[in-house]
């Protein structure tokens, strides 16, 4: 089975199709995006479903299509993009980076503040009525 970093690190054609995750349309769309320029066979800048099932396993014509927003039965790298945006989660398997760690943290920090701010006031307000 190909790892995550095999796939982002893809470069050249070949022969080993792209195993991704059943059940998780956005790992699709990943796979598809960062192998673009490979899938895409005939260089028209745009993927039809038999250029993308040649390297990645298991997609189907529903998943395909569920990322086609002009309903010309190709995908364009814009429409990867969006499809990408709008199915990003925190629990893809091939979710980029640490960007929901790094919200989490963001998230923590802010609250964090939040409460020690709000113990500052009151812990002022106390010691004024003194």
């Amino acid at each position: 089975m190909i790892t995550l970093f095999s796939i982002i690190t893809l470069t050249t054609l070949t022969t080993n199709p792209i195993i991704v995750e059943k059940d998780k349309p956005i790992d699709y769309a990943y796979a598809m995006y960062d192998n673009f320029d490979m899938i895409d066979s005939n260089g028209d800048d745009l993927i039809t479903l038999q250029e993308a099932q040649r390297l990645i396993e298991g997609l189907d014509l529903e998943t395909f299509l569920s990322f086609d927003r002009d309903g010309n039965q190709q995908l364009s790298e814009e429409e990867l993009q969006l499809a990408i945006k709008q199915l990003s989660t925190c629990g893809s398997q091939l979710q980029r980076g640490c960007s929901c760690a790094v919200n989490k943290v963001e998230t923590w920090i802010s609250d964090f503040i939040a409460i020690l701010f709000s113990m500052t006031i009151l812990f002022c307000m106390g010691s004024a009525k003194r």
